[in-house]
């Protein structure tokens, strides 16, 4: 998993009226960050790339990414992004209840439904890479608003790997740190299920939500 790391640290500030605006910044293995130096090398543009990714986030958005030269394998690559989401949440009245807010992300939970079986069995091995994901959202909230409710935490590991998640209130807000360590390059057909119940965990939580409050 330590040649497949991937860790988003995004920063979110959440006006009255329910815009959003957003940091992020990256800390990349090289096999990733041979990924991301491809993507930003294709686009046609830092902002194009940033908001197709935003567009397939409940909040939407615009913006841009700030990137090293992709092109320069000399050096590591340095990225960050920021980012507005307009209506990105709807203002409580006097609660709302919302999945934590979006990053753009080049690697998401929701991907890892393509290695999933309609009914549960795996024939073959299945190829499906070590990796250590991690995503931390801080949500900083306006002020006379509070975060009522919290995701619950998830503690979940097996033979396939790991998945863990935690909410805290912060000064300001809200800090949800999430981490998927898939443990195999390759799942037999018998260790199918247990890498089946490490990916529904994730996708579980990733449908968590908290309610924020006035």
């Amino acid at each position: 998993p330590a040649d497949n790391r991937y860790a988003r640290t995004a920063t979110l500030t959440l006006a009255a009226d329910g815009t959003l605006s957003g940091q992020a910044s990256w800390s990349l293995s090289p096999n990733i960050d041979a990924v991301f130096r491809s993507l930003l090398a294709r686009s046609s543009s830092p902002q194009q790339l940033l908001e197709n990714l935003l567009a397939s986030t409940p909040e939407g958005g615009f913006g841009s990414f700030t990137s090293s030269d992709p092109r320069d394998l000399g050096r590591p690559l340095e990225v960050s992004a920021a980012w507005h989401s307009p209506h990105g949440v709807t203002p409580p009245a006097p609660e709302t209840t919302l999945t934590v807010p979006s990053a753009p992300d080049i690697e998401t939970v929701r991907m890892l439904r393509r290695y999933l079986m309609p009914d549960g069995h795996r024939r073959t091995p299945l190829l499906i890479g070590a990796r250590d994901l991690s995503w931390s959202t801080t949500l900083d909230l306006p002020a006379g608003m509070t975060a009522r409710r919290l995701p619950a935490d998830v503690a979940f590991s097996n033979d396939a790997g790991a998945y863990t998640a935690h909410a805290q209130r912060t000064e300001t807000g809200v800090r949800v740190e999430r981490r998927l360590v898939i443990a195999h390059d390759v799942t037999q057909p018998e260790a199918y299920p247990a890498l089946e119940a490490l990916l529904y965990a994730a996708l579980d939580d990733a449908r968590a939500t908290l309610t924020l409050a006035r």
